[in-house]
């Protein structure tokens, strides 16, 4: 009989755990969103600057500072 009750259990176990993890979600709706809007900005950023390198790669640098300090 033990050992059904222990199999019983690690049967229950996930979805009891489930049940409280979605609970605990339910009352903090917004966790986890500022990570999502670093990451978002992180890879604007890095946009940013690749667009950045790629015009200065190819020669648009010369024709910006043309116009920049003329």
């Amino acid at each position: 009989m033990g050992s059904t009750l222990r199999a019983l259990a690690a049967r229950l176990t996930p979805t009891r755990t489930l049940g409280q993890r979605a609970e605990r979600l339910r009352a903090e709706p917004d966790r986890g969103s500022h990570a999502v809007e670093y990451a978002i900005g992180i890879g604007l950023g890095a946009a940013i600057i690749l667009a950045l390198y790629a015009s200065y790669r190819s020669g648009v640098a010369s024709v910006v500072s043309g116009w920049v300090f003329q």
